[in-house]
C-alpha cells in the first residue's frame, strides 16, 4: 500500500538501469494514483542515467500520460543500434 502524507514537499529520486529505467513512467502513474499526492507537491527532482530523463520529466511537469505518449513515439531500434561506440564505426552518427 502506498501513502503519501498530505502537504508536503516532496523529493524525488531516480536511479540508472537502463531499459528498465522506462518502467519510471508506469511508476509514475501508479503514485499520481495514490490519494493525497500531486505532482505540483515534487519540488526537486533528481537521476542518475536513464533516471535523468525521469527526472527531468518531472522539472517539465510532464505527467505520466504524457510521458508514455513521448516513449511510444521512440525508434527503440536507432538507440539499440547506437547505444554502443564500437556500433557507430563506420556509420553515421544522430550527433
Amino acid at each position: 500500500m502506498l501513502r503519501v502524507t498530505p502537504n508536503k514537499h516532496v523529493n524525488i529520486g531516480f536511479g540508472g538501469g537502463g531499459y528498465c529505467g522506462l518502467s519510471y513512467a508506469g511508476a509514475l502513474k501508479r503514485l499520481g494514483d495514490a490519494p493525497n499526492f500531486s505532482f505540483d507537491d515534487i519540488k526537486r527532482a533528481a537521476g542518475v542515467s536513464i533516471g535523468c530523463i525521469a527526472a527531468l520529466a518531472i522539472c517539465l511537469r510532464l505527467k505520466p500520460e504524457e510521458m508514455f505518449n513521448r516513449l511510444g513515439a521512440l525508434d527503440f531500434k536507432k538507440i539499440i543500434e547506437y547505444s554502443y561506440p564500437w556500433n557507430m564505426v563506420g556509420k553515421k552518427s544522430y550527433f
